[in-house]
């Protein structure tokens, strides 16, 4: 009796030791509430208008989350966007030439035809996804979001 006792401990911690919790499996990291709460200062949607004859691309911020509705297409159409290097940074101004370190940095790399726009904001990285595209006069237009706020 006693030899099944010690038989099934002995098992019982074998199995144990050599088995996984589910968290040590996943090693995605968590969005964690520091990160959501800073998030509040950054746009909600990001869309990115290239031309279709040269190639430029641009960028508009937006603080609300937008759809690709008739409406929303006419207003897009009329709306200042920023322009892109070729690398996909914010063309500078001259004002960002004097200016100290900053607590964020955007990019928007371009993948084919796609480009991708990332914020890099109080440590945290935001890497928005691709929700819509369509071609407007002349431009193709792409939404991204941060797929947290879908």
């Amino acid at each position: 009796m006693r030899f099944h006792i010690l038989a099934i401990g002995a098992l019982v911690l074998a199995l144990s030791a050599f088995s996984a919790q589910a968290h040590e499996l996943d090693k995605e990291t968590p969005v964690s509430i520091e990160q959501v709460a800073l998030a509040k200062d950054l746009p909600r949607t990001v869309v990115v208008r290239v031309k279709a004859d040269t190639q430029e691309a641009e960028v508009f911020e937006s603080n609300q989350l937008l759809t690709a509705d008739v409406a929303t297409k006419k207003a897009l159409a009329d709306a200042q966007f920023k322009k892109l290097t070729k690398e996909g940074e914010l063309v500078k101004s001259e004002l960002d030439q004097d200016s100290s370190t900053s607590s964020w940095y955007f990019w928007c790399r371009p993948f084919g035809y796609y480009y991708y726009p990332t914020y890099y904001y109080y440590g945290y990285t935001y890497s928005y996804a691709l929700t819509y595209t369509y071609y407007y006069y002349g431009y193709y237009y792409s939404y991204y979001v941060w797929p947290y706020w879908r």
